[in-house]
């Protein structure tokens, strides 16, 4: 505990950066776990009145909460990163966006790009590489084998998956660039958010976070984010001369507030847990991480702690819905109908320009490999 207070106070100079509380507009939009759901993700912001069915952001006094896990499961994760990059640069002092990050997306800037499974090569193959399924096949092996490994533990590589190999490098320096998808994240999350009375974490939260303290837990995240992306970034480039340090238990830990269940299952004595919003100075805790088992939003501790994870994405079937609290009063919004190939994706072409050039870098490989082994 003394070692984490000495960290921080070094370091807070340097860990400012995305903002984690205010108080609140009259109307909060909370979305849990999108993992993956592009189509739902619109879907849910067009109901929301968050987007108008021509997709402009409809700039009105509403504080938007995404709560973590964009990545991961689903078919379009590099989609929903781009959906929240596109809102988060078009908000106003009216239309505010709130960012915190899951245990998923934290394994994506740490390095483990799972979020790009075969499933995901599948979507875009379908959209105009022409890959054939045993290419996807060994592409998706091969992002799963050299991922955490970073490629340096082989001493001998095939010549075929060097082929692959290489476009993977490619394709994870192009989400590493300095305008990509690692900078923003680690320029924008958080991992408690507090607006007004209402706190916002993805998983929950426990004793050691309250001794260590969420405002000193956002600083330390920002820190750690943009250690993540300058060792990627040298890991990349060939530059990094010490091994790579990944992300501290403070945030991998079980009982970390992207990690914790004991809360949303209920594990936490009532007293207790009313004792640590109080400490936190708010009223409710919206948290995601453990999906509900009605795949409804759900509440517990007479409606002080509130689940919103109900599985939203396709790969889990659950439903479409979001969290409004307005004027203090919490409901859920949805369920919403499904959409496949939402129509805004045709009228946003600059949020999902990233396609075209992962579909052209598969496209080439494919045309490099004749056969698999």
């Amino acid at each position: 505990m003394n070692h984490f207070i000495l960290f921080f106070s070094s370091s807070f100079a340097l860990a400012q950066g995305a903002r984690w509380q205010s108080e609140s507009h009259n109307e909060i939009i909370a979305i849990g776990d999108l993992h993956g759901d592009s189509d739902a993700f619109l879907e849910i912001l067009t109901n929301a009145n968050i987007l108008d069915r021509d997709g402009n952001i409809i700039d009105r006094p509403v504080d938007l909460v995404l709560n973590g896990d964009y990545v991961d499961r689903g078919h379009h994760s590099l989609e929903v990163l781009s959906i929240i990059k596109h809102l988060k640069e078009n908000e106003t002092s009216n239309f505010r966006v709130w960012i915190n990050l899951g245990n998923h997306d934290i394994q994506l800037i740490s390095g483990y790009i799972h979020y790009l499974s075969k499933t995901d090569l599948e979507h875009l193959a379908e959209r105009g590489s022409n890959l054939s399924n045993p290419v996807l096949d060994k592409y998706a092996g091969l992002m799963q084998r050299y991922t955490s490994r970073f490629y340096s533990e082989h001493e001998t590589t095939p010549p075929e998956d060097q082929l692959l190999i290489d476009a993977y490098k490619e394709l994870v320096k192009t989400i590493a660039k300095p305008d990509g998808v690692f900078e923003f994240l680690a320029n924008h999350s958080t991992a408690f958010i507090k607006l007004g009375e209402n706190g916002f974490v993805h998983a929950g939260i426990e004793e050691v976070n309250l001794q260590q303290g969420v405002e000193n837990l956002n600083s330390l995240l920002q820190l750690e984010l943009k250690k993540q992306v300058q060792q990627f970034r040298q890991m990349l480039d060939g530059t990094l001369k010490s091994k790579y340090n990944y992300f501290s238990d403070v945030f991998f830990g079980n009982d970390s507030l992207l990690w914790t269940k004991k809360i949303s299952q209920g594990e936490i004595e009532d007293t207790l847990f009313k004792s640590w919003l109080s400490r936190l100075g708010i009223q409710k805790l919206v948290v995601g991480h453990s999906p509900t088992k009605s795949k409804q939003v759900e509440s517990s501790y007479d409606g002080k702690l509130i689940k919103i994870d109900t599985s939203i994405s396709s790969v889990y079937k659950g439903n479409l819905v979001a969290l409004k609290i307005l004027n203090g009063k919490a409901e859920q919004i949805g369920p919403f109908e499904r959409v496949e190939n939402h129509p805004l994706k045709q009228k946003l072409p600059g949020v999902f320009s990233n396609n075209s050039w992962f579909r052209g870098l598969l496209t080439r490989c494919s045309k490099l490999i004749k056969a698999p082994r």
